[in-house]
């Protein structure tokens, strides 16, 4: 097979439904001899938690695959909707389908981390469409509701309602009245949950975001970090190296690209400020790595990148929980 063969494949869907199908059989196989690794669940502003909506099993896997699925397919029609990665590709569905489904955290059960990612792409989708539209205070309305809804059962989704303020910014549409909007997105669901005596105003929990480190010391396995820690430095050493050609791109698609850019280090700092929970944070990483890793392999033409892109997708899955405390056993037995 030769070189433009090669470079065929690794863009194409073949090796998107490859990597999906070899996934799913990984993440059950893993669930099943593996399980589900123990993590600090995420907690709701006012109690409860996404993280335990469905008992461990395989119905919580199935659900969790198919919203998986979704944010994928949901990543693969922003990019054809707003292309704002210039050429035709698929490898960013592939590379965020082989980091999340090689993790058995995020990809055994249903919860935060995969849900955060679903509604974050979906909400992205939406405000692209607003782009220079000043009139779209129902698009920042929308979208500020949604994430305050599920803010109310787990935090991390309201860390990213300033994010999207900064795209409001950014897609040319932030006015006094799509200020009014936000403000009337978050009061709405709060005030409409409290009249229905869903929530209490007075059990709001703020998270200590900061104070992570001491419960990571105290109960989270650092080996369950590895992969996320991969994906986290390949998106920013990768993206890094592509800012310049991206800042040489139209207004349209400097937005846009600067908007994913955004969500990148608002998501690291997160991570690095909520170590405790920085796995609620991963999928969204390896979405936002994803798609730095096809910007790369789009606009470098080199000889022989493709083994960089092997390289990168075989360090990914060797670094997944799974396999490294398989092989820890396998090494304790001999």
């Amino acid at each position: 097979m030769g070189e433009a063969a090669i470079n065929r494949f690794i863009n194409s869907r073949v090796l998107t439904w490859l990597t999906a199908i070899v996934g799913i059989v990984a993440a059950y196989a893993m669930l099943l001899f593996f399980g589900t690794p123990s993590v600090p669940p995420v907690e709701g502003l006012f109690g409860g938690g996404l993280d335990h909506l469905l008992p461990s099993g395989i119905l919580s896997w199935a659900v969790n695959m198919v919203v998986v699925f979704v944010a994928a397919v949901m990543l693969n029609w922003l990019n054809k909707t707003y292309v704002f990665i210039r050429e035709h590709t698929m490898m960013f569905v592939t590379v965020f389908l082989c980091a999340t489904l090689s993790n058995p955290v995020v990809s055994t059960s249903l919860g935060t981390p995969t849900l955060l990612a679903l509604a974050l792409v979906v909400c992205t989708y939406v405000m692209f469409g607003t782009f220079q539209q000043r009139d779209s205070q129902s698009v920042a309305f929308l979208i500020t509701m949604i994430l305050t809804v599920c803010a109310m059962q787990s935090f991390v989704f309201a860390l990213y309602i300033p994010v999207f303020i900064a795209g409001f910014f950014q897609m040319r549409i932030f006015t006094l009245r799509t200020l009014l909007a936000v403000l009337v997105g978050i009061v709405v669901p709060v005030w409409t949950a409290t009249a229905f005596g869903w929530i209490d105003p007075a059990q709001l929990r703020l998270p200590d975001l900061l104070g992570g480190i001491a419960t990571l010391r105290g109960g989270v396995d650092a080996g369950l970090l590895l992969q996320p820690m991969f994906m986290v430095a390949v998106g920013t050493i990768i993206g890094l190296s592509n800012a310049l050609t991206l800042i040489s791109y139209r207004q349209q698609l400097r937005a846009y690209n600067g908007f994913i850019n955004v969500m990148a280090v608002a998501t690291v700092l997160f991570m690095v400020a909520d170590v405790s929970h920085a796995e609620a944070y991963a999928v969204v990483a390896n979405m936002l790595a994803a798609v730095q890793v096809a910007h790369f392999f789009t606009i470098r033409k080199m000889p022989k990148l493709y083994i960089v892109f092997f390289a990168l997708m075989a360090v990914c899955v060797a670094l997944s929980p799974g396999v490294i405390y398989n092989l820890l056993n396998l090494l304790q037995l001999i």
